[in-house]
């Protein structure tokens, strides 16, 4: 949450994306967490697939081009979400 708030302003987008859970127990534990990024489903598994995900939950830090620049299997803190999003913003943003 903290890691949303510092960044949001800043054009980075935070996405959850719903695997292999019911959409209103993803749509609750963000509501408990106090979150208001986007919330989508992968319905069928198939981002999941593409993405090689092989664990819950992993994170993906996806720069300008598209490209994934580090993935991150497990638990994420925000030392860990800091430093790669910063990687991935131009250089002088604060």
């Amino acid at each position: 949450m903290a890691a949303w708030q510092r960044y949001r302003d800043q054009g980075v987008t935070f996405v959850g994306i719903s695997f292999e859970d019911k959409t209103s127990d993803a749509l609750a534990y963000q509501q408990q967490l106090g979150g208001d990024w986007p919330l989508v489903t992968d319905a069928g598994g198939r981002v999941a697939q593409a993405y090689g995900v092989y664990g819950v939950p992993e994170t993906f830090f996806i720069g300008p081009t598209g490209v994934v620049s580090f993935k991150q299997v497990g638990y994420t803190s925000f030392d860990v979400l800091t430093t790669h999003i910063n990687r991935l913003l131009p250089a002088g943003t604060p």
